[in-house]
């Protein structure tokens, strides 16, 4: 069986609180990290924050009033077939490693595909796992509705459309991440996210 610590990240990018949202900002941005871990002194882990808690909270400026408590997270010894299943059921990319309450590391699906899975025989056909259902936004949308659009449709990923309606791209949260000029605009900007207003439209 292979386990997490064979393949998790140890040098983990974390916030520590207290600390304010622009911190956060920062460090997303810098990095290119859609979430960071939230550690307090001890490096205990007490919380995850992520681009989808600011945009729902563009009032709070700490970040301790922002994150959420609430998370899912593995241990060291645990097998990656779990990770996997946690990962999927729950929609995440990646998901923090603890010991004793400490933050050890992070697991992310690349570490599996990359470290785990390559190691193991797999021969089903690609087609059994296709998706028919997959998330599309149009080509000419203002990056900060399309973030938006993720937040609220738990998607990590967009099918990006042109204006005949084939297929002329991808876009993720990494390219989101890439993008300083929309992270410089939502740490200056309240987001409107009631679904009503400026920012859902072009």
């Amino acid at each position: 069986m292979i386990k997490v610590e064979e393949v998790m990240v140890r040098d983990v990018i974390s916030v520590t609180i207290p600390a304010t949202v622009n911190e956060a900002l920062e460090k997303m941005q810098k990095y290119k990290k859609p979430d960071l871990p939230v550690i307090n002194k001890e490096k205990e882990l007490v919380g995850i924050i992520s681009l989808d808690d600011i945009i729902k909270n563009p009032n709070e400026d700490q970040i301790a009033l922002v994150m959420s408590r609430e998370f899912k997270s593995v241990k060291e010894g645990d097998g990656i077939k779990k990770v996997a299943k946690i990962l999927i059921d729950n929609n995440l990319s990646r998901v923090p490693v603890i010991s004793n309450g400490k933050l050890m590391g992070v697991v992310a699906v690349r570490d599996i595909v990359m470290n785990g899975i390559s190691k193991l025989d797999l021969n089903d056909p690609c087609q059994k796992y296709i998706k028919e259902e997959v998330p599309c936004i149009w080509q000419d949308t203002p990056l900060r509705s399309a973030l938006m659009i993720m937040v609220y449709s738990k998607s990590n990923f967009f099918m990006v459309l042109g204006n005949d309606g084939g297929i002329v791209g991808i876009v993720d949260t990494q390219d989101i991440m890439s993008s300083g000029e929309f992270l410089d605009e939502l740490k200056t900007t309240e987001l409107n996210i009631s679904g009503e207003g400026d920012d859902w439209a072009w």
